[in-house]
């Protein structure tokens, strides 16, 4: 084996390589960006993330100690981070909106539904998946119910 086919091997190799580093660099920028959005509004009210998960475009985490709920969502050019205290929710529903294209039934959005002790406050929304923004799910589905059943529990 003679040292040009050894270069180009690796040039080859390192190519192949480049998109996988490129997209895991960016995957660890945005969990980063988003566990420090959640970190600031939970520092805010005295409270500490113990759980959380980050999804492309919103990131979900739990203060169970203290009972309260953080939500980060990013829109376009902004970032949307609501506080819910636990205390304050009546229950937790999923909402699992679904519309028929072709005969199939295909989820069209994922979202929590929290409905307020007081009825004179409106029910908070947590979007987990759209399809006009997320060309397909990718764990949404198991990550509402995981979080459903974890805010729930908090609820008791």
């Amino acid at each position: 084996m003679d040292i040009s086919n050894v270069i180009i091997g690796a040039v080859a190799m390192a190519l192949c390589a480049l998109p996988f580093i490129m997209m895991s660099r960016s995957k660890n920028k945005r969990e980063k960006y988003f566990l420090e959005s959640l970190s600031k509004a939970a520092d805010k009210c005295g409270c500490k993330i113990e759980q959380y998960e980050v999804f492309s475009n919103f990131a979900i985490g739990i203060d169970t100690a203290k009972k309260v709920v953080f939500y980060c969502r990013k829109a376009k050019d902004s970032t949307k981070v609501k506080t819910i205290k636990c205390a304050e929710i009546k229950s937790c529903k999923i909402n699992k909106i679904s519309k028929d294209y072709d005969g199939r039934n295909i989820i069209d959005k994922l979202e929590l539904n929290l409905t307020p002790i007081h009825n004179n406050h409106q029910a908070i929304i947590l979007v987990f998946y759209k399809s006009k923004v997320n060309a397909q799910l990718y764990g949404e589905l198991q990550a509402i119910e995981k979080w459903s059943q974890l805010i729930n529990n908090q609820l008791t």
